[in-house]
């Protein structure tokens, strides 16, 4: 069976589709009895199929479209299962899959909080979820219970571009995204909005449900940047060295990868305050993972203390998470707690390759735990060398990393006691996915 989305928000309909592999040569008619298990164990949704077998040469066969079935109002991961019955109720052969239902409302934050970032992606994201209006972090804001941060400790490391930066040629939030079969962007067979630039893509898997080959395409992403402030800029665009990247902003190259490897300029652009400028990233990728983030430094002389913050949770027991940047925090949280961070290394894909996981803690409410991280942490998972884990001491793990050789454990997310506070820190893609419209995104957004 093949649900059509395989994470869904609470409460919503899932179409699914239910496929006969046959290997007996069955035929004729049968029931298809289909029923949805809840994570409790009961049935929250039946109904029955009558169904014509055709067997002999068709092997494999659609015998059921568009089943809906209703989704219960809690979240977790249900069962859909199903049955092919003879006419006298005996079962002929069964089959099952998942979806994980994700319900955004039961998770609320408490108490006076505050988010430090570039744009205000995550503080739109948590307008009706937190018990109290939510801040720009500044130093001078009083006793905070809570602090999200997504940026780096200093001014003049670089942060995704946020949406609210970015605007498409038809005037939205984000840039347009047009993607080719070649790469030399004369096939068109897709586009859309993209509301940040963020791609990830595992060798095996195609950029987009819409882009049906997994080497040799091109994307372009185009549009108009909107700079908050006046200053010197600094673009960049991430990537694994394994795709010919250009990036322009108004018509002049500044960043390049070349095919070799090669990295050309320093992405300097002298940008004055709500002049947008236009900004054009050409992306060639021949083949395997794909990884494309576009990043920018902001002249900001008026950065909030990065000590300051890390005071709060000395003493006032503030908690803090670090969504972004750990490996640039790791400075400043050694220096306000027992914890000793020794080396970091990153998990591959295949060969010398390993695996992440979790336990279970109240920060995976609702979701798989106590496992590895399978597909309903697809989103989250970076791609290829980007799956970082940290060698380190003092923290409580709560998603771990594990490389087989040279064997190495690490920790992708963890909490470390500060004086009366603590700090989450995570390596996941969790604020990339905060404005992911796709379902992927709910379990970062969970």
């Amino acid at each position: 069976m093949k649900p059509r989305q395989q994470i869904v928000k609470a409460g919503e309909t899932v179409v699914t589709d239910f496929y006969l592999i046959n290997e007996n040569d069955v035929k004729g008619h049968f029931v298809l009895s289909i029923n949805l298990q809840s994570v409790a164990g009961g049935v929250c949704a039946e109904t029955n199929r009558q169904v014509k077998v055709i067997g002999g040469e068709t092997y494999g066969q659609l015998i059921a479209d568009s089943v809906c079935l209703k989704l219960p109002s809690v979240g977790g991961l249900c069962r859909i299962s199903a049955r092919l019955l003879n006419e006298d109720g005996t079962s002929v052969t069964t089959g099952y899959d998942e979806v994980l239902v994700v319900d955004l409302s039961t998770n609320k934050l408490e108490g006076e909080g505050s988010v430090w970032e570039d744009g205000t992606a995550m503080t739109s994201f948590l307008k009706g979820r937190t018990a109290q209006p939510v801040e720009k972090y500044r130093d001078d804001l009083g006793k905070l219970d809570w602090v999200i941060v997504t940026r780096p400790p200093r001014k003049e490391q670089l942060t995704m571009i946020p949406s609210e930066s970015l605007r498409t040629p038809q005037g939205e939030h984000g840039l347009e995204a047009v993607y080719y079969m070649d790469m030399d962007f004369q096939q068109e067979v897709h586009r859309e909005t993209s509301k940040v630039v963020n791609l990830s893509a595992i060798e095996g898997a195609t950029p987009n449900p819409s882009v049906p080959t997994i080497a040799g395409y091109g994307i372009v992403w185009k549009g108009k940047v909107i700079p908050p402030v006046s200053g010197e800029y600094t673009f960049h665009v991430q990537s694994n060295d394994r795709s010919i990247i250009e990036l322009l902003v108004n018509g002049q190259v500044v960043y390049e990868v070349l095919a070799n490897k090669t990295h050309l300029g320093n992405g300097k652009v002298h940008l004055n305050a709500s002049d947008e400028a236009t900004i054009e990233v050409r992306f060639k990728h021949p083949r395997s993972n794909a990884r494309c983030r576009l990043e920018w430094a902001v002249p900001n002389n008026n950065l909030a203390n990065p000590q300051r913050l890390l005071e709060r949770a000395q003493n006032d027991g503030t908690r803090i998470f670090i969504l972004e940047n750990t490996e640039e925090w790791t400075e400043y949280i050694a220096r306000n707690s027992r914890a000793v961070f020794k080396d970091k290394f990153f998990v591959g894909t295949n060969w010398l390759g390993g695996v992440m996981f979790n336990k279970s803690h109240p920060v995976f409410n609702e979701l798989p735990a106590d496992g590895a991280l399978n597909w309903p942490y697809q989103a989250l998972i970076h791609t290829g060398v980007e799956r970082m884990g940290i060698v380190m001491e003092g923290e409580e793990l709560l998603v771990g990393a594990y490389h087989t050789y040279p064997m190495a454990l690490g920790t992708s997310m963890g909490i470390i006691p500060v004086g009366k506070g603590k700090v989450l820190f995570s390596t996941l893609d969790i604020y990339g996915n905060i404005v992911n419209p796709s379902s992927a995104g709910l379990v970062a957004q969970s």
